[in-house]
């Protein structure tokens, strides 16, 4: 196994930590992680003290591509993976999707806003799912997050079936 294939393997806690401690790394395992830590969207403070090494200063941001890239690969701590976006980024989802049918009663207009929260929410469950699969805390969440995250998708596709069928 490469350098680099052994740090992309290491949790985020470890990258952040190695960050933390670059300089006793040598410099070409610096570069790796260094790269590693970018490709992550964890912020590598600059280091005066490492002479001709380019400072990395921060990766992509939350809500770019590539972060939810790693969101939907479970590279995302479960807390955020969880709350931000299976909660909170679905829930927003949901509300907007709602909001033209304020007033519609029209079954396909329902059935097509009930289609774009019930994509939100199997792509929530899978990235919580993923997530999960890496955590390395308590073992409940490893289970009562993907549970949650796989009743929620369940009851949307109840409601989906349910208006498909009225």
């Amino acid at each position: 196994m490469s350098l680099v294939e052994t740090w992309q393997r290491r949790s985020d806690v470890e990258v952040e930590t190695a960050i933390a401690e670059l300089e006793q790394y040598e410099p070409s395992a610096r570069d790796v992680i260094r790269t590693e830590a970018f490709r992550r969207g964890i912020r590598v403070p600059p280091h005066d003290s490492m002479q001709g090494e380019p400072a990395v200063t921060s990766g992509p941001g939350v809500f770019s591509l590539t972060h939810l890239g790693r969101v939907w690969r479970g590279e995302i701590g479960l807390a955020e993976t969880f709350w931000l976006w299976g909660f909170a980024a679905v829930t927003v989802i949901e509300l907007l999707a709602g909001l033209p049918a304020i007033g519609v009663d029209h079954p396909v207009a329902w059935g097509f806003l009930l289609l774009v929260s019930f994509a939100a929410r199997v792509l929530a469950t899978v990235a919580v799912y993923r997530s999960a699969r890496r955590y390395q805390g308590w073992k409940g969440w490893k289970v009562i997050a993907p549970v949650v995250m796989g009743l929620a998708c369940a009851r949307t596709t109840f409601i989906l079936i349910a208006m498909t069928v009225l």
